[in-house]
């Protein structure tokens, strides 16, 4: 019969591996999200992969799957339970990535609940992501959905004042119609 020591070891050498394991499923979840392998992303799920867990820079697969563009993925990753507002490192969530462009997965995301109004470390929201990069339909997503038009980031930014430097007349007015400039922007708590 083997020694209490050896037990003890091979305890602790099949605990050691089984949470090896499980770091290299979740490893293996984050990269099925920067694919887009739902299926694969099912899979893993199933073989206990964490569907929150976080590469080195703090990234979820939801938000690789969502600033790659692929849909099936953030819905499979939606419907797993994934948290719909988890950060990056930088403070970048989903939606943030995808007020850039992506309206189909900007109003998946908001159907999943994703705060409008979530910010960086440096105070930027969904709605100003999406005024930079003069994505019209997104800001009318952003604002149907309540996003705060008068929030305001370092230094000053609010989305109204982007879109004066970027020249986005459409924009400003669509933010002046709901309500920005009305009232004393909102500085991000600290």
């Amino acid at each position: 019969m083997p020694s209490k020591a050896v037990i003890v070891l091979t305890v602790a050498l099949l605990i050691s591996s089984l949470t090896a394991c499980m770091q290299d499923v979740d490893s293996q979840l984050i990269e099925a999200g920067r694919q887009g392998d739902a299926r694969n992303i099912e899979g893993l799920l199933a073989a206990g992969a964490e569907v929150d867990a976080k590469d080195e820079k703090g990234i979820t697969a939801l938000l690789y799957a969502s600033s790659e563009g692929h849909s099936a993925s953030v819905e499979a990753l939606l419907d797993a339970g994934a948290d719909v507002d988890a950060q990056a490192d930088d403070g970048m969530t989903a939606l943030m990535v995808v007020a850039q462009g992506n309206t189909e997965i900007a109003r998946a995301l908001l159907d999943a609940g994703a705060d409008v109004d979530a910010r960086t470390q440096r105070g930027v929201t969904p709605l100003m992501v999406a005024v930079a990069t003069g994505n019209t339909e997104i800001v009318r997503a952003l604002l149907d959905a309540g996003a705060d038009v008068d929030a305001m980031a370092d230094h000053g930014v609010t989305a109204l004042k982007m879109t004066e430097r970027n020249g986005y007349i459409e924009i400003a007015e669509l933010l002046e119609n709901a309500g920005a400039g009305e009232q004393t922007p909102q500085v991000p708590a600290e």
